[in-house]
C-alpha cells in the first residue's frame, strides 16, 4: 500500500503594510514663524517588522499639509518608529512609540502688505514735523523647498486586532523638529525663531499578509 505524504499547514507572516490619515496641529503662537497654522491634513504609509516579542520596527513616509494667511506648509517626512507593547488586552494591544525622522520642509510666503498708523513718537511733536498718517510694511514672495531638517518624539497608540488580516489602529504622536538650527530657512526667514513641533493624531489599518507553508 503506498501511501501518500501527509500535509501540515503553517501560517508564517512575511508582511506587514500599514497606512493612515489624520490631522496635525502645529503651534498656536501667531508670533513664530512656524505656528498660527490651521490643523493640517497627515497622510501615510509604511511597514512593520518584528525585531523581538514586545517591539516591533515601523519606518513610514508621511505627508502634511497645512496653512495660514499669506503662507502654505508642508513636510515630507521619512520617520522611524519603533514601538513597544508592554501587554496585550484580548482583541486591544496598546503600545508605545519612540520616533526619529528626517523631514524636507516646503513653505511659501506670498508677497502682502500692512499698513500700520503710528504713534506721535514715530514723526515727533514738533509742529513743524510731517504727520504720518499710515506706514506700509510690503513682503516679499518667498519659496522655501526641501529644506532638511531632524526630528525626534514620542507616541502611544492602540491596536484592535479582531481580524488576523486586518488591524485597525489609532495614534498620538508629538514630534520636535529642529528647524530653528536650519540654515536653508534663516536665510529665507528671518524671524525664524522657534523650533517647529507638531501633534498628530491618525486613524489607520495594517495589512499582515500571512503564507500558507507545507512541511
Amino acid at each position: 500500500m503506498i501511501s501518500g505524504p501527509s500535509l501540515v499547514w503553517a501560517q508564517a507572516e512575511s508582511a506587514k503594510v500599514n497606512g493612515y490619515l489624520g490631522t496635525t496641529l502645529l503651534p498656536s503662537s501667531k508670533q513664530e514663524l512656524l505656528g498660527g497654522f490651521s490643523a493640517g491634513l497627515t497622510v501615510g504609509v509604511g511597514i512593520s517588522k518584528t525585531m523581538l516579542e514586545k517591539f516591533v520596527l515601523n519606518p513610514n513616509i508621511e505627508f502634511t499639509a497645512s496653512s495660514k494667511e499669506h503662507f502654505s506648509f508642508s513636510l515630507l517626512s521619512l520617520h522611524l518608529n519603533l514601538k513597544y507593547y508592554p501587554i496585550s488586552l484580548s482583541k486591544v494591544r496598546p503600545y508605545l512609540m519612540a520616533i526619529g525622522n528626517l523631514s524636507f520642509m516646503n513653505l511659501h510666503q506670498q508677497a502682502y502688505a500692512t499698513a500700520q498708523t503710528p504713534d506721535a513718537i514715530y514723526y515727533g511733536t514738533d509742529p513743524s514735523n510731517i504727520v504720518v498718517s499710515q506706514v506700509v510694511y510690503r513682503e516679499p514672495d518667498l519659496k522655501l523647498q526641501f529644506a532638511p531638517t531632524v526630528g525626534i518624539g514620542a507616541g502611544l497608540g492602540m491596536d484592535f486586532t479582531f481580524k488576523l488580516k486586518w488591524v485597525p489602529f489609532v495614534q498620538y504622536s508629538f514630534v520636535n523638529y529642529f528647524s530653528k538650527s536650519s540654515g536653508l530657512l534663516n536665510n529665507n526667514f528671518k524671524n525664524n525663531t522657534a523650533n517647529l513641533s507638531t501633534q498628530n493624531i491618525v486613524l489607520g489599518l495594517r495589512y499582515n499578509l500571512y503564507q500558507s507553508l507545507s512541511k
